[in-house]
């Protein structure tokens, strides 16, 4: 039998902070969301960003070095995304991870969850402001495929 527990909710400067326990699974999922007005002349670099942000960072400048910080929080799953909604235009990044309870030494997984977050969030691969070239040619190359992919898929296109 499950119980309910409750909702937590709290407001820290700009950040809305919400925790919904549940004993329904065995995994916990970690969500942000960056909001911005819609405007033409950011769109497509915020999704350059989205994109970015799920390859590598300051302390794992690989995209295989990232990925194997992923498969230590027992394969971990981290992924970014942009959307609209009315004049807002949203990066979601998320974080899919085992609940602790289920994984020897599991007591800091969450915390190990989190320090990944906060290096991805707040140390991203750059340097003299700018992120690495070779990873934002390659981003720049698949979004304009993912763009030109939409044509063929009459739902999305439409």
């Amino acid at each position: 039998m499950t119980t309910q527990k409750q909702e937590y909710k709290e407001q820290v400067g700009a950040i809305q902070l919400t925790l919904i326990p549940s004993d329904k699974y065995k995994s916990n999922k970690i969500v942000f969301k960056f909001r911005a007005p819609l405007d033409r002349a950011t769109t497509t670099k915020r999704a350059l960003i989205a994109a970015l942000i799920e390859t590598n960072t300051k302390k794992y400048p690989t995209q295989t070095a990232f990925r194997k910080e992923l498969a230590s929080l027992y394969g971990a799953n981290f992924y970014a995304s942009v959307d609209k909604k009315g004049n807002e235009h949203i990066i979601t990044a998320v974080l899919d991870m085992v609940d602790g309870q289920f994984v020897p030494n599991g007591d800091t997984l969450l915390q190990q969850a989190f320090t990944l977050i906060q290096e991805i969030i707040f140390n991203p691969n750059v340097t003299d402001g700018s992120f690495h070239d070779a990873t934002v040619a390659r981003e720049k190359e698949n979004l304009a495929q993912r763009l030109e992919s939409v044509y063929d898929d009459k739902i999305r296109y439409a």
